[in-house]
């Protein structure tokens, strides 16, 4: 069976996601790693919450022609369609992320060489939840422990707790 467009989003996302978490993991110490991190975060977030926006009946043009890679407006067109974000701090890491994102500047690395938008465990933290979250949405067979612990294998160490 063919995934739909929702499931593709879904998937690309959780894919960025793992993937910061193994930037994380690999880089604790490397004061660049923010440049792959917020990139992989940034992708995370937006194909995600459109994937949610799609399942929850929107339109795959609008999402890639609209909303584009503006995180504020992913969030705010999945909400439109019914969407309610369990993590309360959702808001606060598209809005934090939302230029960094848009303008793609984590490319350009400035002062010090550090690009710092946000905490990389707590956003990793927001950002497991709400794959958790849309994980449960698109397949509601699986309940939300299924999805901490399917994230949880490519955690950094973090406790369930955390997530």
């Amino acid at each position: 069976m063919a995934m739909t467009d929702a499931e593709k989003l879904f998937f690309a996302g959780g894919a960025h996601a793992r993937a910061a978490h193994a930037v994380v993991a690999a880089a604790q110490a490397y004061v660049h790693m923010t440049v792959p991190f917020y990139l992989l975060v940034g992708f995370s977030l937006e194909t995600v919450l459109k994937a949610a926006y799609v399942h929850l009946g929107g339109d795959m043009k609008v999402a890639k022609r609209d909303i584009v890679h503006d995180l504020p407006k992913a969030l705010a067109f999945a909400r439109d369609r019914g969407f309610q974000p369990e993590n309360e701090h959702l808001g606060w890491l598209t809005e934090t992320m939302a230029d960094v994102h848009r303008n793609h500047s984590f490319r350009y690395l400035t002062g010090d060489g550090e690009l710092r938008v946000a905490d990389e465990t707590w956003s990793l933290c927001i950002l497991d939840d709400l794959l958790a979250q849309v994980g449960q949405l698109l397949y509601p067979q699986y309940d939300r422990a299924y999805w901490i612990e399917r994230l949880a294998r490519f955690d950094t160490g973090r406790t369930e707790e955390a997530v």
